[in-house]
């Protein structure tokens, strides 16, 4: 597995894109804790790049929350039919819900939390979707 790389923002937002299910599954305990402890560790290589990657995250929630009123206004329109497929299949509470749990998560990396575990939670508790418990 190892680290994506540091420097390359689109390589991680690629693998954020084609990797985005497992934290949004179709269905309620579908998700695999493995995979997403092992794609926390995968994304983490230091505070700034741990932050640079859910900001990307945050960017593919608001495209879930804008698809449905204006859907050419996504800020990642190569994504369209993923962000499609998740916007169909999650709340708007939900999507709401997970902005907040990014948000958190940030707040705690810049309070000085360990990055790969404040990722580590942030992926289980988004992999609860729908509900988000």
């Amino acid at each position: 597995a190892g680290e994506l790389s540091q420097s390359n923002w689109i390589e991680r937002r690629r693998w954020l894109l084609e990797n985005f299910d497992a934290l949004a599954p179709r269905e309620r305990g579908a998700a695999d804790p493995v995979r997403l402890v092992a794609m926390a560790s995968m994304l983490y290589s230091d505070k700034t790049s741990a932050m640079d990657f859910l900001e990307m995250l945050k960017t593919i929630y608001r495209d879930l929350l804008v698809y449905h009123y204006c859907p050419d206004r996504l800020l990642n329109p190569d994504a369209a039919e993923m962000i499609a497929g998740a916007a169909d299949r999650l709340e708007e509470a939900d999507i709401m819900a997970a902005v907040n749990a990014v948000d958190g998560a940030m707040d705690r990396i810049r309070w000085n939390a360990i990055p790969r575990l404040a990722l580590e939670a942030l992926f289980l508790t988004l992999a609860k979707s729908p509900e988000m418990n």
